[in-house]
């Protein structure tokens, strides 16, 4: 399972670092061209779809680094309480894998009216599904690693000297 995981995080990082690079160019060609009179109809409407992509990969990657948005205020309330700390962190996750699990099944729910109804962009008549294949390309890796972090959180529970360290916790 591990090699699995690592597999997937490296084709999530280096698709990133690769839709980072080509939107980059993409939009740098636009501004040239449009500075020297040019135009190319395909570059805005390109570089939005592979940012709406670089959106999603980057929000799986930060759940998989522990960087997602959080209220720590609440957290450092339990810092010297073990159990207590690992009750709030079960229930934090537990509504992040709720949260994705919804976002997982209306994701879902878009590839599959897109696949019975495609829909294509006005500049470049690319089929939309691509763009909208992304939230679940997203919600299945978020949904996946807060799976994966619950499990751990749970174990902690159980038994506080399992389940490990969040990164980003310091060493006390």
């Amino acid at each position: 399972m591990k090699a699995i995981n690592k597999v997937i995080d490296w084709l999530e990082d280096y698709l990133l670092i690769i839709l980072m690079i080509a939107m980059t160019c993409v939009v740098m060609a636009q501004v040239i061209l449009r500075m020297t009179g040019g135009n190319l109809k395909w570059t805005e409407e390109t570089a939005r779809y592979m940012y709406i992509w670089v959106i999603y990969l980057g929000a799986s990657r930060a759940v998989r680094n522990h960087a997602e948005l959080s209220v720590d205020i609440i957290r450092g309330l339990f810092k010297d309480a073990g159990r207590a700390q690992a009750v709030y962190d079960t229930v934090r996750t537990a509504m992040c894998v709720a949260f994705s699990a919804v976002f997982a099944r209306y994701s879902f729910a878009i590839i599959q009216n897109m696949i019975s109804r495609p829909q294509y962009s006005p500049a470049c008549q690319y089929n939309m599904i691509l763009v909208y294949i992304a939230s679940i390309v997203a919600a299945v890796l978020m949904l996946s690693r807060y799976l994966r972090e619950l499990a751990g959180d749970i174990l902690r529970i159980i038994d506080p000297g399992r389940g490990g360290r969040k990164k980003g916790e310091e060493d006390e």
